[in-house]
């Protein structure tokens, strides 16, 4: 049989999550592609029934793969993964991106792929995000995600993470599309490199054109402004700091300036940044308090940082 087309696939995914089919249809399903293994459709609404049952992961993986392999709806392929999570444990979703790497190779998947992995598996994120730059060298986003990785990669203090590759993937970004709002990414990866006066450029970049919708931009240069003026001037170190909280988008906030302002004594400084960084921040706020526990008991080093 033809493939559906894209929008064939929407109405059946709209359709089969929002009326689930019923045990003895889910039957009638199965039967159904066990004769015809190519009506998505059948296996869409099968897939749904199976969701919404909380099946576990070895019952779903076999229609995500071939949803990745087959369906022409990548959007469909995405949100199957994200419903598949509330069933399964990191392996599953680890094997379920591998099969979506594998069989999709567009920018979309692989750039959904690195930033599940950025949360996971850093080593991971690294490999996909190279291999990523490869096959589409020209793609602005996945720059910005290979240097986000390699960041993180060196915030936490893990081997194999390169501040020349931040900071030229960042860079090569800016330059594939001057209007996307990275010129806090890239300050963040000029200082990682060493690169101090090109740091605080981009910076000040990022905070003159920052705005409402951009906040993390404004938040990231005030960071950067922040560690540059250490270790000399530590009250321009903590004005940036406080001037750095802002509502902050998924990333959350940055922690370097907070950790090395916390390793000279300034606690106080520190956890009032962390409070008001909770008090803005839509994402885990769990990890703040962890942040504040940390603190208490004087473990510096697990500041780890969640933004950029």
């Amino acid at each position: 049989m033809d493939l559906p087309t894209p929008a064939d696939l929407e109405r059946f995914e709209i359709d089969a999550f929002s009326r689930l089919p019923s045990s003895e249809e889910a039957r009638g399903l199965l039967e159904a592609l066990v004769a015809e293994p190519d009506d998505i459709d059948a296996r869409i609404r099968l897939y749904a029934f199976l969701v919404a049952s909380r099946a576990p992961p070895d019952e779903l993986f076999p229609h995500v793969e071939y949803f990745c392999a087959h369906a022409p709806s990548l959007r469909m392929t995405n949100s199957l993964g994200i419903v598949a999570a509330g069933n399964a444990n990191w392996e599953s979703l680890r094997r379920l991106w591998d099969v979506a790497i594998r069989e999709r190779r567009d920018p979309l998947t692989l750039s959904n792929a690195i930033g599940f992995f950025l949360e996971w598996d850093l080593d991971r994120a690294r490999e996909v995000s190279g291999d990523a730059i490869t096959a589409h060298p020209e793609n602005a986003e996945l720059h910005v995600l290979r240097g986000r990785v390699h960041l993180r990669g060196l915030e936490l203090g893990r081997v194999g993470f390169s501040a020349d590759v931040a900071a030229t993937s960042l860079l090569r970004a800016h330059e594939l599309s001057p209007r996307l709002p990275i010129l806090g990414l890239a300050a963040m990866g000029a200082l990682q490199a060493g690169t101090r006066g090109r740091a605080r450029q981009f910076a000040e970049l990022a905070i003159s054109t920052a705005n409402a919708r951009f906040s993390q931009e404004q938040h990231l240069g005030h960071t950067v402004l922040g560690c540059l003026a250490l270790p000399d001037n530590v009250e321009v170190a903590e004005s940036e700091l406080a001037a750095s909280v802002v509502d902050f988008d998924y990333h959350g906030p940055s922690m370097r300036l907070a950790r090395a302002l916390a390793q000279i004594g300034r606690k106080d400084m520190v956890r009032a940044y962390i409070l008001a960084s909770k008090e803005r921040w839509d994402g885990p706020r769990e990890r703040c308090d962890g942040w504040l526990r940390a603190l208490d008991c004087g473990n510096i080093a697990e500041l780890a940082n969640v933004g950029s």
